[in-house]
């Protein structure tokens, strides 16, 4: 039971149910239904075929091949029309060949989905149940067994949303663990935005003021080692001198609107 328990075990399951339902008579129904009547005869032209084997019949398709290379589908990307036009090479222009990259696709988006599942999770249940989910869909196996571009547009999106886990998964296992951050031994002093905004920068550990009565004060002196002093509640702390908020003797901060008096 424990060889059963693998996401690989759990990957080739999805792939092959949903293959199965997918590819079991792809060649029915035998003409071109909805969309199909622009899409395989699109990709036709991108091969090169002539008129008769890509089935352009009427003037507007043969006026939009003359002008656009297709048959009125032109206002969609052709990556799509490209990936029909793979099958149409291999298999010819028959109901099999311009519905196999399609069904190839929606086969992928199973496995894919599930995949991420595991990335997820981390568990082959989890991973089965998401891929059988989506495998047996009964939109998702009906648009992936008609050449139309919904299954091959689901496709790259699947596959750039795997890229995204991966790469978040990537930068987790790329950044360090805390074990292997140094330990800073003097914490930077605060109060000053350069020197906190560095510090931050460099990983140092930065040191927060305390707001209120014991409000810490700093002197010029201070930061090459200096005192650090506490006001005491109530009280206002007189600066040192060297201090950049200290003031020459005798002089009284001036009041707002009137001038401060020269001391005699």
């Amino acid at each position: 039971m424990e060889r059963l328990n693998r996401p690989i075990v759990a990957l080739l399951a999805v792939a092959a149910i949903a293959g199965g339902v997918r590819f079991w008579a792809l060649s029915r129904p035998p003409g071109m239904v909805f969309d199909e009547v622009y899409y395989p005869k699109a990709a036709c032209i991108l091969v090169g075929w002539s008129n008769k084997t890509c089935l352009v019949r009427s003037s507007d398709e043969r006026y939009w091949r003359t002008n656009k290379w297709d048959v009125g589908s032109w206002v969609h990307p052709p990556l799509g029309k490209w990936e029909i036009a793979l099958g149409i090479k291999a298999f010819g222009m028959r109901p099999f060949g311009w519905r196999v990259t399609t069904a190839i696709a929606g086969t992928l988006v199973v496995v894919l989905t599930a995949a991420i599942a595991q990335l997820l999770f981390g568990s082959p249940l989890w991973t089965f149940v998401t891929g059988l989910l989506l495998g047996v869909e009964n939109l998702n196996v009906v648009m992936s067994r008609t050449a139309l571009l919904d299954a091959h547009l689901e496709l790259w999106v699947v596959v750039g949303f795997l890229a995204l886990v991966l790469d978040r998964r990537w930068m987790e296992r790329s950044a360090p663990a805390e074990g292997d951050l140094e330990p800073v031994e003097q914490p930077v002093a605060a109060g000053q935005p350069g020197e906190r905004v560095v510090a931050g920068l460099a990983g140092q550990r930065v040191g927060r003021p305390r707001m209120g009565h014991g409000h810490r004060y700093q002197s010029g002196d201070a930061r090459q080692g200096g005192h650090v002093g506490r006001a005491r509640p109530g009280r206002r702390a007189s600066p040192r001198a060297g201090s950049p908020v200290s003031r020459p003797a005798g002089r009284r901060p001036a009041a707002p609107g009137f001038r401060c008096p020269r001391p005699s």
